[in-house]
């Protein structure tokens, strides 16, 4: 914590294409120019990069760090604040199914400090950052569960804020997704007709 402008986490290799990433980002949108090609690799023609692994909402809602104070805290903050967002999710998802504090708070722990999201964190920004997905899923059971636009939005930002962080996570929360919605459907709490709907609606804002 002492060190978090100075030092970033040990990987292997990775780490410094992520550390390249937020540099990019942050050189490209101050320039005004697209992140997704850089004339900087093979010169004079360029690369495009639409290929190459970005995580945009690492980038994005790291800007302001990075801009202010470097790339190293900007990584810091996104792989720390990652942590905490990922016990926020478990503990909000858990709780809906426990209705009790401390199993929660557990399951939330447990969640966030899984080995494998500890491992990546130290290496692979966009593998480490599936903090939204236990937000989408949580977002999807109450829109289910009680309805209303609140948690349809919520429900189709989640998912897509999944995706913007790694392509990974996103896929791997369509079977989670899908075997969550079915258990809830069996439920039967609201009509099939309106849960439907809701979840056509929290889809294309999703995609759009």
């Amino acid at each position: 914590i002492a060190r978090l402008g100075t030092h970033v986490p040990m990987g292997n290799a990775d780490i410094w294409l992520n550390y390249w990433n937020l540099w990019w980002w942050k050189t490209s949108l101050v320039q005004g120019q697209s992140p997704y090609h850089s004339e900087m690799i093979f010169f004079p023609t360029g690369v495009p990069l639409g290929l190459h692994t970005h995580s945009p909402a690492n980038m994005l809602g790291t800007l302001p760090v990075n801009v202010l104070f470097g790339v190293g805290p900007a990584l810091n903050l996104a792989i720390f604040a990652g942590f905490f967002l990922a016990g926020l999710g478990g503990f909000l998802l858990a709780r809906e199914y426990t209705q009790k504090a401390l199993p929660a708070f557990l399951g939330g722990l447990a969640f966030a400090y899984f080995p494998q999201h500890v491992d990546q964190a130290t290496e692979h920004l966009n593998l480490a950052s599936y903090w939204a997905m236990p937000l989408f899923l949580w977002a999807l059971v109450r829109s289910i569960r009680r309805g209303g636009r609140q948690w349809v939005a919520a429900t189709g930002c989640f998912f897509a804020l999944n995706a913007l962080l790694a392509w990974h996570n996103a896929l791997l929360a369509i079977p989670l997704a899908t075997g969550l919605a079915a258990f809830e459907y069996w439920q039967g709490s609201r009509p099939l007709r309106r849960v439907t709907l809701d979840l056509i609606g929290a889809a294309t804002l999703s995609l759009i």
